[in-house]
């Protein structure tokens, strides 16, 4: 606990029991709600852009300027890691049945792996870096944002099915 180390995300598990703050030297403390310190995982060399904790709760993941998303166990133990990102990630979204993630990067891409850090596809590329993304309810569309100024839909398959436009300004 040092408040003079920059925060870059923060996030409840499902039931709110568990609280997660990244931060910008690569670690992750874990809190219980009630404020107890549970432990701080080693995550990353290099700042945390996102975490996201899985459906049930019971992993956390971590996309970092390393090109690397960390998949934790609570207690700190490393599950796995995603490799073969180009560029810095950004973006890291659990699936809802938490089978699949998908991940946004700064080289524009989109891509979809499984839990057990296979990679799958490259859903698509944006023309600028991704910021966001997120699974819909039945986990079969992903939604990328990015500082191209576009939402982009995708199917899990790769196809593009939408793209919204207009907007003023990038978006994270």
């Amino acid at each position: 606990n040092n408040p003079t180390i920059e925060i870059r995300d923060i996030i409840f598990n499902y039931n709110s029991t568990i609280l997660a703050i990244a931060n910008a030297i690569g670690n992750i403390e874990i809190y219980n709600i009630d404020g107890s310190f549970r432990t701080t995982i080693i995550a990353h060399k290099t700042q945390i852009r996102q975490i996201k904790f899985s459906p049930n709760g019971k992993i956390l993941a971590s996309a970092s300027d390393d090109k690397m998303v960390g998949i934790w166990q609570l207690d700190g133990k490393l599950i796995r890691t995603l490799e073969g990102h180009t560029d810095e990630v950004n973006t890291v979204a659990f699936s809802p049945d938490g089978q699949f993630l998908a991940t946004g990067t700064n080289d524009k891409i989109v891509n979809l792996w499984s839990i057990n850090g296979t990679f799958i596809r490259t859903l698509g590329k944006h023309d600028s870096a991704v910021y966001d993304v997120n699974f819909n309810r039945d986990g079969q569309t992903i939604a990328s944002v990015s500082w191209d100024k576009k939402v982009k839909i995708w199917s899990i398959q790769g196809q593009e099915i939408s793209v919204f436009q207009g907007h003023k300004s990038g978006i994270w």
